[in-house]
């Protein structure tokens, strides 16, 4: 406080957490340094009190959702033991993040080792506070979902996150209360066993930077097990709530917590921007994966992402919430009120600054063909309209944005994944150029040197664009390459290609969910150090559960899809979510994964009548 007041219209300065102080030292003032022209000021930080403090903060706003019907949770203790023993193979697989992050940490689990020990007896206390909380608002916390976006839930000085905690108790809890079938459990245990066997041996201490909470640190077994069984604990703690919530949810409370909680995102975020002392404090409070814009505008290296990690990703939450505002005006035909035209108009403003061009043609389009449907009833009008709307956004959008030809367009995608790869000791030619630089990748894939310098992603694609026996007809990566283009993702698909390489288990099966370090360090390229994501959901969760578990999941999806086709709000919100991802890395992030999980889900809270409503 005293820093604060004697600096109130300082500037110049940064405040960032010192992980490894002293419980002596906690949210003081440690000392301060310059590098080049930024000024470092140092707080304490304690990774136990931290725990301690922001979670006893979280559980306090989750006290202020309405009482709802109660529930009494069976086994209780038993499900926090087993918590607090999973958390435990988490600090045993990530030892070297904590190593790093804080002094003399020891994962021994032994009388002398206090702040091991202090987590355990911290999160034991804290988990029976939440019991009488929890039992008593379980069926109305779906409502308040869209608040994740606010408070994200990641601690300060652990690679966890408190949302994952508490659902993963819920999906104990589901497990112990027998509401999981035997061949899912059968299957998670396949599952685990197939990522776990034969690892090869490494050191890999991968950088979570703005991942923080969602991905692991590490790549070994117990780092596996740990965020396979959270991965899906979250999964049944989600259905397990949805299961409770028939009776309490409700779409027009959904709606407003949705505008309110995108509107505070807006306002807290500028707020943020105003000092150093509220950037640091919102940073903290809120649990977010990244310190929030430090700037006002949103001119610069990139879109205004306010609290967010990612512009990105609250470009389509902003998306998400006007969607919805529409949808239920629509089809519920409950209007805005005045209050709500506000908030609305707020969240407006959010995705302008966010500056998430592809959200918000899906919001446009969406609203343009729901004005159609309204207007024509017939169904064989309502095909066409729909067809007419695709062909020319998608046409509009290539069109639009490609201004490459089509050999530019359909090589330009391989252009920079070899531009990564890490290929070396290739012959030149007269002009002074390489295979790799002439990109002849015919001659540089009969090169063996070459081929083992390149992935085996690089290679598939390679082979299947030199090998296209039908001239000026697109292949599968000359498909890939053009749709890159105008998504502006060429150069991030390109660096996964060239990074990408793995063993036929991990193709099919993946690496593991929250599992990044073996793809990203596991092959060498010119790009190894720094954070760059494949910026697309998709290619994301093929590294974490294979092909096999995207084709599963998709499956689920429009399994879903189909059943519920009539239930035109449910469709509408499962094709946004989708189109967005397809671009996006948003669902490496723990509140868009559970946003997801949901979504896919709502058509199980939407009962006969409020169904029918909608349609």
């Amino acid at each position: 406080m005293d820093f604060s007041t004697k600096n109130i219209s300082n500037y110049d300065y940064r405040i960032v957490s010192d992980h490894s102080s002293s419980i002596d030292c906690f949210f003081k003032i440690n000392g301060a340094d310059t590098y080049q022209d930024d000024i470092k000021v140092y707080v304490g930080n304690n990774f136990v009190l931290d725990f301690l403090l922001q979670s006893l903060f979280w559980i306090c706003l989750i006290s202020l959702i309405p009482i709802s019907k109660y529930n009494k949770f069976k086994n209780f203790n038993l499900s926090v033991i087993l918590l607090l023993t999973i958390l435990y193979v988490h600090f045993l697989g990530e030892e070297n993040y904590y190593l790093f992050e804080q002094k003399n940490f020891s994962n021994l689990l032994t009388t002398d080792n206090y702040s091991l020990l202090s987590i355990f007896v911290a999160s034991f206390l804290l988990l029976l506070i939440s019991k009488d909380i929890l039992e008593k608002r379980v069926a109305n916390l779906l409502n308040y979902l869209p608040f994740v976006f606010l408070i994200q839930g990641t601690f300060n000085s652990l690679n966890f996150n408190f949302f994952l905690l508490v659902f993963s108790l819920f999906g104990l809890i589901s497990l112990f209360e027998k509401k999981i079938p035997k061949f899912q459990l059968l299957f998670v245990f396949l599952a685990i066993t197939i990522w776990s066997f034969n690892l090869p041996s490494n050191s890999y201490i991968f950088d979570v930077d703005k991942l923080k909470g969602s991905v692991s640190n590490a790549y070994n077994v117990t780092s596996i097990i740990f965020w396979s069984l959270i991965f899906f604990l979250t999964i049944w703690g989600v259905l397990y709530i949805i299961d409770k919530s028939v009776d309490s949810f409700s779409l027009t409370l959904l709606r407003r917590n949705f505008l309110v909680a995108g509107s505070l995102v807006v306002v807290i975020g500028y707020l943020s921007a105003l000092s150093p002392i509220t950037n640091y404090l919102s940073y903290y409070f809120l649990g977010l994966n990244k310190r929030p814009s430090s700037s006002l505008s949103s001119v610069g290296e990139n879109a205004w992402r306010g609290l967010s990690p990612s512009a990105e990703g609250i470009g389509e939450y902003f998306g998400m919430v006007i969607l919805i505002s529409i949808l239920l005006s629509i089809f519920e035909k409950v209007k805005l009120s005045k209050f709500e035209v506000i908030l609305l108009t707020v969240n407006i403003y959010g995705l302008y600054e966010a500056n998430n061009f592809t959200a918000a043609l899906t919001v446009l389009f969406f609203f343009i063909l729901i004005a159609s449907f309204e207007r024509f009833t017939v169904r064989k009008s309502r095909i066409l309209i729909s067809l007419f709307l695709i062909f020319t956004v998608v046409f509009g959008y290539i069109g639009f944005f490609n201004t490459h030809s089509f050999d530019e367009a359909s090589n330009k995608l391989l252009k920079e994944a070899t531009k990564v790869a890490l290929i070396q000791d290739l012959e030149i030619n007269n002009f002074g150029k390489t295979s790799a630089d002439e990109l002849r990748y015919g001659e540089l894939l009969n090169n063996d040197e070459a081929r083992k310098s390149v992935s085996s992603t690089y290679i598939f694609f390679a082979e299947v664009f030199n090998n296209n026996e039908i001239a000026n007809l697109p292949n599968i990566t000359s498909i890939v390459s053009m749709i890159s283009i105008p998504l502006n993702r060429t150069e991030k698909w390109g660096t996964f290609i060239a990074k990408y390489n793995p063993s036929f288990k991990n193709l099919i099966f993946g690496y593991g969910p929250g599992q990044l370090a073996n793809y990203y360090l596991g092959f060498n390229t010119k790009i190894n150090s720094g954070l760059v994501l494949p910026h697309s959901s998709i290619l994301s969760y093929q590294i974490f559960i294979g092909f096999f578990g995207i084709l599963y999941t998709l499956f689920i999806v429009f399994k879903n899809l189909l059943a519920n086709r009539n239930n035109h709000l449910y469709i509408i919100l499962n094709i946004y979510l989708l189109v967005n991802l397809f671009k996006s890395d948003s669902i490496l992030y723990s509140n868009w994964f559970l946003v997801f999980l949901f979504i896919i889900n709502l058509y199980k809270l939407l009962v006969p009548d409020k169904a029918a409503q909608s349609q």
